[in-house]
């Protein structure tokens, strides 16, 4: 049993990555010892070398690769607008606030009456323009 797995870990090693020279000669003897395996060995190529023929090679259409440079224009579209949108969006906060804040200082105030405001204080009726009682 360990001939075994020892004989299929170095087949397959050699399939992804070659062997070393010592690796070759120890599946050569592997192979005289148990002919069995070198006979599975052979079905496993012939199986490797008949899924390698059926690999289909993928073939994109003009209108597919259209498609996926518009998504990725779009998604990079999308990302500068992340990017920008809460710096812009500070921005503006910022101008209104300062706007309003402009207008309450620019406009002009309205003068006291002082008559009305001290004779409130002295607790005598205020009088109001347009009030009929």
């Amino acid at each position: 049993m360990f001939d075994r797995l020892k004989f299929w870990r170095l087949v397959h090693r050699g399939e992804e990555r070659g062997l070393s020279p010592k690796e070759v000669a120890q599946l050569d003897v592997l192979r005289e010892k148990r002919p069995e395996l070198a006979a599975l060995e052979e079905l496993d190529q012939t199986w490797l070398a008949v899924l390698r023929a059926q690999r289909l090679e993928p073939v994109a259409s003009a209108r597919f690769e259209q498609n996926l440079m518009r998504r990725l224009e779009v998604s990079s579209q999308k990302e500068k607008v992340r990017y920008w949108f809460p710096a812009v969006l500070g921005a503006a906060i910022t101008a209104g606030v300062m706007f309003v804040i402009f207008q309450i200082i620019s406009s002009p105030v309205a003068p006291i009456d002082l008559k009305n405001h001290e004779a409130r204080n002295a607790g005598t009726p205020v009088e109001f323009p347009n009030y009929t009682p």
